[in-house]
Formats: structure tokens, sequence, C-alpha cells
């Protein structure tokens, strides 16, 4: 398939220039939801928090490990497309170092 390719567009070997394009926008994409559903999720625990829920609870601990299992997720997303400094994120997301820990993050 690449070589009836060459020469189209520019094109002149490696991975054709469109091609390139679709990758990123589809990486932009992913990470554009993957941070929302992050955000969802941080968000849910901080309420359980506000609203004096207790932290021993199941339901808390539930939305610890999602929150957790989201921010791994999102990690993994930003640096497939080569994003790999994450100190901006707790600040952008509300991040609590116990999320963190449970990532396996050491702060």
């Amino acid at each position: 398939m690449v070589d009836r390719l060459r020469g189209i567009g520019g094109f002149q070997g490696g991975v054709p220039p469109f091609i390139t394009y679709i990758f990123k926008q589809e990486g932009a994409s992913t990470l554009g939801l993957a941070g929302r559903k992050l955000r969802v999720a941080v968000e849910a625990l901080q309420r359980f928090d506000q609203s004096g829920g207790d932290a021993k609870t199941s339901r808390r601990r539930e939305l610890l490990g999602n929150a957790a299992y989201l921010l791994s997720a999102y990690v993994i997303q930003r640096e497939a497309i080569g994003l790999s400094n994450h100190k901006d994120l707790t600040a952008e997301f509300g991040l609590t170092p116990e999320i963190w820990n449970r990532v396996g993050a050491a702060g």
C-alpha cells in the first residue's frame, strides 16, 4: 500500500503526512476524552469528601480507585502522544497525593 502512495501529495516514503495528521487528531481527541473522565471522577471524590462521607466506606474506596484508574489512563495517553511532564496535572485536575499514591506515583 505504501508503494502505491509514493509521489502522491508530496509523499516520498515513511508515513504519509495525512496519516500522521489523522493519528495526531485522534490522539488529541482521546486525550480530551480521558481528561473529561478524570475530571468527573475527581469531582465525584471531592463531593463525597465535602459531604462529610466516611473515609472508610467502600463507596469512597470505589471513588478513589476510579479516580486513580482514570489518572493512570490519562497519564498513559499523554505519554503516548509525547507529553511526559505531568507536574501541572495536580493543579489542573485538583489531584491529591492520595490519588497519586493509589496510582503508585511517589511524590
